[in-house]
């Protein structure tokens, strides 16, 4: 009996440990795209990616970050999908890719290399 309630408490922890831990802010239903309505929190209290959902879609600019704070990809969405240019970043900063998408169609992609790369944020 003792064994079974120290392998329910555990699972019990467990299970509230990861929903602490997989933070998110409630998104609201403004259509104001000044302020990010959404933001999703790394395990380590950083933020892993901000940005607007309208309607339940993803809309407007987002941003995901790397668990020490950098910039990791930006990019838009329009009406919840990809659309634009998007950026992608190494931990150091340093721009490593940009994707072009179209209704959520990728049509071009390019490769850069990080030690050659500018920042252009």
């Amino acid at each position: 009996m003792k064994v079974q309630n120290l392998i329910l408490t555990t699972i019990t922890f467990l299970f509230i440990s990861l929903a602490v831990s997989a933070q998110t802010a409630t998104p609201n239903k403004s259509e104001d795209l000044s302020q990010p309505n959404f933001v999703e929190i790394h395990q380590n209290g950083t933020i892993k990616q901000s940005g607007f959902i309208i309607k339940n879609k993803n809309e407007g600019n987002w941003t995901q970050y790397h668990q020490n704070g950098s910039i990791a990809v930006e990019g838009n969405y329009a009406s919840g999908k990809k659309t634009g240019e998007w950026k992608y970043y190494n931990q150091a900063g340093l721009l490593t890719g940009q994707v072009l998408w179209v209704k959520d169609r990728a049509l071009y992609k390019q490769a850069i290399e990080p030690s050659i790369a500018k920042s252009d944020k």
